[in-house]
């Protein structure tokens, strides 16, 4: 009767390290940038590079020389930027891009992720 309660016992505790393990090893998911709206421009800027390689910045279009020069020259500055690469950039162009601003600018930069929709 003793090898029937460590047996159960046994069972039991492998199948509860089986359940717990997997979930245990999960990533938690990378969170699209909430849409900036008016109350939030002064906490971070959204800088869009397209796929074509145009930037935009909270939405408005610029040339690479313009958005360097309005990022140095603002009076306003964020708390942070954040780069939102649009899909189908390659990893190598997404450093550039990281590089690049980071020539322009000493502010907190983060990289956050499109949806497929926001990014085609």
């Amino acid at each position: 009767m003793a090898w029937l309660l460590v047996y159960t016992v046994a069972v039991l505790g492998v199948s509860g390290l089986l359940v717990w393990l997997p979930a245990s090893l999960e990533v938690p998911p990378l969170h699209a940038v909430a849409a900036v709206d008016g109350t939030r421009l002064r906490e971070r800027w959204v800088i869009v590079r397209s796929q074509s390689g145009s930037w935009y910045l909270n939405g408005e279009p610029y040339s690479s020389p313009g958005l360097a020069r309005h990022l140095g020259v603002v009076k306003t500055q964020p708390l942070a930027l954040v780069l939102m690469p649009a899909n189908g950039r390659r990893v190598a162009q997404i450093h550039q891009d990281l590089l690049w601003l980071r020539m322009h600018t000493d502010l907190p930069l983060t990289l956050g992720v499109m949806s497929p929709a926001e990014g085609s």
